[in-house]
């Protein structure tokens, strides 16, 4: 039984890792598009805040 209860410990630390690395890289490539997205729709900056 404890070895069931490691393996799905370790299963879901895994996802967990994978989850955050997805998140990290999206939130990475909205703010990479952002400043564009910005810059195109608003001319002052404030509003970008």
């Amino acid at each position: 039984m404890r070895r069931v209860i490691q393996h799905a410990g370790s299963l879901l630390c895994a996802l967990l890792t994978i989850g955050i690395v997805v998140a990290g890289l999206s939130i990475l490539e909205a703010m990479r598009r952002a400043p564009i997205d910005c810059s195109a729709s608003f001319s002052t900056k404030e509003i970008c805040k």
